[in-house]
């Protein structure tokens, strides 16, 4: 279900100028998938400004270098 924060943090994210899952990102990722149920699959979307000159596989590298880095970071589910 689409709140009035959750459709606020959406249009955050469509803008960010980097990949949100960066450190550098703006949302409270960890706590955002800390509220998640731990077997949920989860995509990544994150439109870039900054990379938009690159090819769409170059793009999608550097987003699932970050993304990983960022889950790296977290504990493990249920840990």
């Amino acid at each position: 279900m689409l709140t009035r924060r959750s459709a606020g943090l959406a249009a955050t994210a469509s803008t960010l100028p980097r990949p949100p899952a960066s450190p550098r990102g703006h949302l409270p990722l960890a706590a955002i998938l800390a509220a998640l149920p731990p077997d949920i699959i989860l995509g990544v979307e994150a439109p870039s400004a900054e990379h938009a000159h690159l090819p769409p596989v170059e793009r999608a590298r550097l987003c699932g270098e970050s993304t990983r880095a960022f889950l790296a970071t977290l504990p493990a589910p249920g840990g």
